[in-house]
């Protein structure tokens, strides 16, 4: 016959309780404890997207802007780009970037940024503009600029070139939606 000694366990008894697992209180409470957690991050992705979207539109209008500005610097001074047309005293330039209607690889229709900036009349009618772009040339006299350190008197198209010293490029940025708030402006001058 076999008797249990006294530091053993019968069959039938019960652990003690700090060998027990987690109460179902416990668990509660745990779960409370990572819902708040969880409540007070869930703020920082939303504003971390916020953020990404901010950026990202930044950074689209300030490559358009350079866009514009190093198609300008690689032409001529006198070039046919670079003029003004007679009897005016600027040229304007609207352009647009927009989300196309292309051709996805399942065969339906798809849409995708375009590359390629492009004329207002140019879009197509399922083209969703995204940026709009203006772009204004106007030439001026050194003249101008020397009396008060601005440009007041742009010079006609009309002027004799050996006359145009400095030629300004306006550019202007907005969303297409037409928020004035978004507007970015920047300027370039070339001199002769």
């Amino acid at each position: 016959m076999h008797f249990p000694q006294n530091d053993a366990t019968a069959p039938g008894d019960r652990p003690h309780s700090s060998e027990a697992g987690f109460s179902i209180i416990e668990g509660l409470i745990a779960a409370l404890l990572l819902l708040v957690v969880t409540l007070g991050i869930l703020p920082l992705f939303s504003r971390a997207m916020n953020n990404n979207l901010k950026g990202n539109d930044s950074t689209r209008r300030s490559n358009a802007a350079i866009d514009s500005f190093e198609a300008q610097q690689g032409l001529l001074f006198n070039s046919g780009a670079m003029t003004v047309q007679p009897a005016t005293t600027e040229t304007v330039v609207l352009e647009t970037l927009a989300l196309k209607k292309i051709a996805s690889p399942s065969g339906g229709a798809d849409t995708a940024l375009s590359s390629r900036w492009e004329l207002l009349a140019d879009l197509d009618t399922g083209d969703v503009p995204s940026l709009n772009r203006q772009t204004t040339l106007r030439q001026y006299a050194f003249d101008d600029f020397n009396d008060n350190q601005t440009f007041d008197n742009p010079l006609d198209g009309d002027t004799e070139p050996r006359l145009v010293h400095l030629k300004v490029f306006d550019v202007e940025l907005q969303d297409a939606s037409g928020d004035a708030n978004r507007t970015y402006r920047l300027r370039t001058i070339r001199s002769y």
